[in-house]
């Protein structure tokens, strides 16, 4: 007899089982099957759910990251800008003359000179010849010996500024209102300084025109 017809193969005793039980497995796949079915739609019916609880968490969690990242960086932003206007305010007032004329060009272009964030500023001494001041407001600033020589303060508000020993020589004042401004017997002009009116100082000037109040030194 030959070997290997006398021995059965792997493949030949598979079948064999299978032929022997092939109802019985039958029945136990279409058993598996109807309770199979409704697992896997019971399963995918909880994927469903979680992902339908998931998503709007997901969504609500990824708006607020979003929100308070956005809210931070513009906290950041305002910060920086005040940091900056503060800066540029202290170095507007020093008797550096690069530093505060390079100061006053931001604050102007930046409309800080004109909304009122100098206003009631201590300018003493400070080196601002040939400054670009135009509409700047100064109301009650203290201009007390502040170099404004060449200075362009167009349509300034200078109300209630104290200008003792300010040097206006060349100063382009048209346009500015100087009422109750404080002129001193030492605070500087010359024949090229501009008037509020247009017209050029002269010294026998009628400082009342302008709303000025001149002070005699004692």
């Amino acid at each position: 007899m030959n070997p290997e017809q006398s021995d059965p193969t792997r493949w030949d005793e598979i079948e064999t089982i299978w032929k022997q039980n092939r109802y019985l497995y039958m029945i136990v796949g279409f058993v598996f099957g109807l309770l199979g079915f409704p697992v896997a739609k019971l399963i995918i019916a909880d994927i469903e759910a979680l992902l339908s609880g998931l998503v709007p968490e997901f969504i609500g969690i990824a708006f607020t990251v979003f929100l308070i990242d956005a809210l931070y960086r513009r906290r950041e932003e305002e910060r920086a800008v005040r940091e900056l206007k503060e800066r540029l305010i202290s170095e507007f007032s020093l008797n550096t003359n690069v530093f505060a004329k390079r100061a006053a060009s931001i604050l102007w272009r930046k409309g800080w000179l004109q909304d009122g964030s100098v206003r009631g500023l201590n300018l003493e001494a400070a080196n601002l010849e040939g400054a670009y001041l135009k509409e700047g407001d100064f109301t009650e600033s203290d201009l007390h010996y502040a170099n404004l020589a060449k200075a362009n303060l167009r349509g300034a508000r200078m109300v209630c500024t104290n200008l003792r020993s300010a040097n206006l020589a060349s100063a382009d004042l048209r346009g500015a209102d100087l009422t109750q401004a404080k002129v001193y017997a030492n605070t500087v002009f010359d024949e090229q300084t501009i008037m509020p009116d247009g017209s050029y100082w002269s010294p026998d000037i009628d400082w009342n025109k302008f709303g000025l109040v001149f002070i005699e030194l004692t």
